[in-house]
């Protein structure tokens, strides 16, 4: 179990659907954002003061925005690689009905598959969440300021920091939305029987023992003759003495046991 910052031990995947190709970014993540909106069709009704309504449907998007930092002149130059190849995932693939001359058609439209951890996944999988973008911004931090060369073509500039981001739209392959079960004790369970409360729409695992592991703290005890012994002390989690933050070496955190004696 580790603690991770906003830097590049996290990996955001994006997959462009038609080729099957990829690119990763390490996550230096500047903004996640999961959108649920929810669609009704309103109808006013003369005398009526509240409006009739149905239910169309709910809609989900993302949008998310990162950085790409580079610490060196090579790393800069493959980050400017990557970035144009995740602006070729906006183009669809093509058809070739007419050979080299011929007509073209679109084949397959730039669909892509989003995965961050268990934040972006699809539920029913594991795999990427598929969708599509309504575009990439290329946004290089011009305060971070730019490697630079006389190539053979001229000048060429290559941002120490690039932004990136985008607005993707959902697509589910999976049901969603509840049923009843038939039967007795009937309950109202997920459609996809693949999903429930601790997968969708994000992953969290059962909780085991070492994510919360007891707290130990030690407490000096004044005995009838002043004698003063230590009393090692696991504190059960979820415990007042667990929520006071207690650590093992000096017995204080947040806060000191109101029975602890100096």
């Amino acid at each position: 179990m580790g603690t991770l910052g906003v830097r590049g031990d996290m990996t955001l995947t994006i997959e462009h659907v038609p080729t099957g190709k990829t690119v990763e970014f390490a996550a230096y993540l500047e903004n996640l954002a999961d959108l649920y909106t929810s669609q009704w069709n309103a109808e006013d009704v003369y005398g009526r003061m509240d409006p009739i309504t149905t239910f169309v449907g709910t809609k989900r998007s993302y949008s998310v925005s990162w950085n790409v930092p580079a610490n060196s002149y090579a790393e800069a130059k493959d980050n400017l690689a990557k970035v144009n190849q995740l602006m070729s995932f906006l183009y669809p693939l093509y058809s070739n009905k007419g050979g080299a001359k011929g007509a073209t058609a679109i084949n397959q439209a730039p669909l892509m598959r989003i995965s961050f951890g268990n934040l972006i996944r699809n539920s029913a999988t594991g795999g990427g969440l598929l969708g599509w973008c309504n575009g990439f911004t290329f946004d290089p931090r011009i305060d971070n300021g730019m490697f630079h060369h006389n190539g053979p073509q001229g000048m060429e500039y290559y941002p120490k920091t690039i932004l990136l981001n985008t607005e993707f739209n959902v697509l589910h392959e999976h049901e969603l939305g509840f049923q009843k079960n038939d039967g007795p004790g009937a309950k109202f369970v997920f459609r996809n029987k693949a999903l429930n409360n601790r997968n969708y729409p994000y992953l969290a695992t059962e909780v085991k023992a070492e994510d919360n592991p007891p707290v130990i703290r030690k407490l000096k005890v004044k005995g009838p003759y002043g004698i003063v012994r230590t009393n090692t002390i696991a504190a059960p989690p979820g415990s007042v003495a667990a929520a006071l933050g207690m650590n093992s070496l000096s017995g204080q955190g947040s806060g000191r046991d109101p029975g602890e004696e100096k």
